[in-house]
């Protein structure tokens, strides 16, 4: 036997007993009251026919006290006093009996009255009664009915039998009859107290799980984390608010859908793979991924996918968790475009070193070479050859100055000089053309402006600086042409929505091999042109400061060439 069921057996036994008595509270009072209806019908017919003649008057006196017992404990009865109703009722009977047996014999069929008396005992009183009634009722009718018999005892014995025989009889039904229906009640009962134990315990079970829930649910809901799940058609079975909230819908417009109904194909068919990989895998995923959902920006999220399980253990779904790392992937993006830029910086410096130390070795080999000529020169008097040494010097000498100028004014293009303005570039190239009219009219060289040049975004006299350093490489590249022509236009706009602007001319043209090396520093195509090698160089780092780009398109030698660059309209958002 288990300790629990243990247990319940003092509790079975207490409920029991106090079922017990209610149930006999509840008897008597229902007993009583059909008593009293049964006693007052009986009445009736004896009283009259006593008033008739029929009856002694002592017969009605008899039935009349019995009448007022039984009403007067049915009424104290339903005060709560139950008690002696419990006994007065087979007594009563029992009574009626002793009257039938003492006036009329052996043979009345007042006995009824006794196996009444018996049965109210049994429900009443309970099986030890009936034994004792039942003795008594044999006493008192044998020896009332012996006494008041007319015929001999031998005539008797018949009715004798017959009534003890009955009344035994009777005595042994109720008592299996009680015995039985008692123990099938205890088992009821015992039965009962376990199933409401079990029912309390489920109850419990139930409530705490409930509780349960309800913390979970809080727990999930105060999260700063988007979080749902899904079942294994992809349908969407829970969100909590904070992912309601990315998608802008209420939950009911998010369960029961799927990520096609919630976000672009494409993110759709990527979340619906991640989600057959962690149910066929059984294993959860951490990843960085885009989410955007339908009429809303795109955003980087840091996602955990893992397989939802249920009662049974089995793979039903998939459960996620995300929260937004937008600001994070940004910056790590710049962070990582700041380590390139730094990186390329470092290798421009590098090559910038490495040519400075080459081009400015040139001239000082000049200085040091003319010097020792110019000490012979003096030795043996030749001033004339002195001269020519002297101006080679200087040509030397001013050579290293103008690339020391343009080697500071590199270094300075980071920088900008004056506060950024839009500008027409229309305004910007007609001032660059001025500044330039000297060589433009010395080739011969016509300038056409587009009409349709855009506004531009910058440092006046930065821009002004790359429009005038590509006419003047133009008009110095321009070859044998004979009708020179430079063109400044616009091509449309960028991926970016930044203009396009060019510069293109019908002169000598460039190699393709070579487009990316004319914007290096000191890089000269033809050495035997004026000039240090520097102008793209610095229109190159101009463009860029601004924010754009500039490259070269020429087919080949004789082909002309044109210098697209992108410039910003507006300001930097």
């Amino acid at each position: 036997m288990t300790q629990d069921h243990r247990a319940t057996i003092p509790l079975a036994g207490s409920l029991a007993a106090d079922e017990h008595v209610q149930n006999r509270r509840a008897m008597t009072r229902t007993i009583l009251t059909m008593m009293s209806a049964a006693l007052l019908a009986f009445t009736i017919p004896i009283v009259w026919g006593t008033l008739s003649g029929a009856f002694e008057i002592e017969d009605s006196l008899l039935i009349l006290s019995i009448d007022a017992l039984v009403i007067g404990s049915w009424w104290q009865a339903r005060r709560g006093q139950w008690r002696p109703g419990s006994y007065l009722a087979p007594a009563s009977m029992f009574m009626l009996g002793l009257y039938g047996s003492y006036f009329v014999g052996l043979a009345t069929s007042f006995v009824l009255f006794y196996a009444i008396a018996l049965v109210l005992a049994s429900l009443l009183l309970g099986t030890r009664a009936i034994w004792g009634l039942l003795v008594l009722v044999l006493v008192a009718h044998l020896g009332l009915g012996l006494t008041r018999a007319t015929e001999p005892l031998a005539a008797e014995v018949p009715a004798i039998i017959t009534f003890s025989g009955a009344l035994v009889g009777l005595g042994l039904l109720l008592w299996f009859a009680s015995h039985q229906i008692t123990t099938v009640l205890a088992q009821s009962r015992a039965t009962a107290v376990r199933l409401q134990t079990e029912i309390d315990g489920h109850a419990r079970a139930e409530e705490a799980l409930r509780a349960s829930q309800a913390l979970m649910h809080s727990l999930i809901e105060s999260l700063p984390q988007n979080i749902y799940s899904k079942d294994m058609q992809g349908r969407f079975i829970f969100a909590n608010q904070r992912y309601c909230a990315t998608e802008g819908k209420a939950a009911h417009e998010i369960v029961g859908q799927t990520d096609y109904d919630l976000h672009p194909p494409a993110l759709a068919d990527k979340y619906r793979a991640d989600d057959r990989q962690v149910m066929e895998a059984g294993r959860l995923i951490e990843i960085v991924e885009e989410h955007q959902p339908l009429g809303k920006e795109k955003f980087y999220v840091q996602v955990i996918k893992a397989p939802l399980v249920d009662a049974r253990g089995a793979i039903a779904g998939t459960l996620g968790i995300f929260w937004d790392i937008t600001a994070q992937q940004r910056a790590a993006h710049e962070r990582e475009r700041l380590i390139a830029e730094l990186q390329a910086k470092n290798e421009e410096l590098e090559r910038f070193t490495y040519t400075v130390s080459h081009d400015l070795k040139a001239p000082l080999i000049t200085v040091r070479g003319f010097l020792g000529l110019l000490e012979q020169d003096a030795l043996v008097g030749d001033h004339e050859r002195m001269r020519a040494d002297m101006q080679r010097i200087k040509g030397a000498t001013d050579r290293m100055r103008q690339l020391l100028d343009e080697l500071l004014e590199l270094s300075r293009i980071g920088r900008l000089l004056n506060p950024p303005t839009t500008v027409p570039l229309t305004v910007l190239a007609q001032e660059a053309i001025r500044l330039v009219q000297g060589r433009v009219a010395a080739r011969g060289v016509q300038i056409a402006l587009e009409p349709d040049l855009p506004l531009v975004y910058g440092d006046r006299v930065r821009l002004v600086e790359v429009l005038q350093n590509l006419i003047d490489n133009a008009c110095k590249f321009m070859g044998d042409q004979a009708a020179p022509r430079i063109t400044i236009g616009r091509r449309g706009t960028d991926r970016d929505g930044k203009p396009i602007v060019y510069v293109a001319d019908n002169g000598g043209g460039i190699d393709p091999q070579y487009h990316e090396k004319v914007f290096g520093l000191f890089n000269q195509l033809d050495p035997r042109t004026e000039g240090t090698g520097i102008g793209l160089a610095l229109v190159k780092r101009i463009v860029e400061v601004h924010g754009g780009r500039i490259w070269v398109e020429s087919e080949g030698q004789g082909k002309g060439s044109a210098f697209c660059f992108t410039l910003p309209d507006k300001p930097a958002a």
